[in-house]
């Protein structure tokens, strides 16, 4: 019993990084209002990753949609009863509106957070951040070529001899646990890092 080979499994946290990781930054100051991605998932360049709003200009659309609206209703109203400067005046209002009602859709579009190019996202799982206020220039997502990445496995120092250039095993994303990715070992860093009083070797 005792010569009957026994297959270790050995864990580690690891880290994915891409050859090119490319940072998604907010725009401007906001709020998280809608998440599409988490990390794991696959994108194309200019794909929604996630949408901020910014309340003031918010409330700027909606009062121009309104101001629009009134416009258009004076606008009809002297064409139908043949006032042709009235209704020039109002038509007026109605184009200078739908400009300015134009520019703030599109300040509002500027702010969605897009894939700058086609790969997976590695970091940003932000879905329970939705609503919490985000500041100008701060890391949302983190992109980088799908067949262009590689895995960091911190090794605790004690296994080391259990793990060797070569060897084969699963990555568990910590938004996927259940979907592994397979893997396997090509080299190992020249010296350890000392990580909570631990020495590990980082694996790539």
């Amino acid at each position: 019993a005792l010569a009957v080979p026994i297959e270790l499994t050995v864990g580690a946290p690891a880290r994915i990084e891409g050859a090119v990781q490319l940072t998604v930054a907010a725009p401007s100051r906001g709020y998280l209002k809608t998440v599409r991605v988490r990390p794991g998932d696959s994108v194309r360049e200019g794909d929604v990753l996630a949408e901020l709003g910014d309340r003031a200009l918010e409330l700027a659309r909606a009062k121009l949609r309104s101001e629009l609206s009134q416009h258009e209703g004076a606008a009809s109203a002297a064409m139908s009863r043949g006032e042709r400067a009235a209704m020039a005046i109002a038509q007026a209002k109605v184009d200078e509106t739908r400009a300015r009602l134009g520019l703030v859709d599109h300040q509002l579009e500027q702010i969605s957070l897009r894939a700058p190019i086609d790969g997976i996202v590695l970091q940003g799982d932000l879905w329970q951040q939705i609503g919490v206020p985000v500041d100008r220039g701060q890391s949302m997502f983190v992109v980088a070529p799908s067949r262009r990445h590689r895995v960091i496995v911190e090794l605790d120092e004690r296994d080391l001899r259990r793990v060797e250039s070569g060897a084969h095993g699963r990555l568990a994303l910590s938004a996927l646990p259940r979907d592994t990715q397979p893997l396997r070992v090509e080299r190992m860093a020249p010296a350890a890092t000392t990580v909570d009083g631990r020495n590990e070797i980082g694996l790539e």
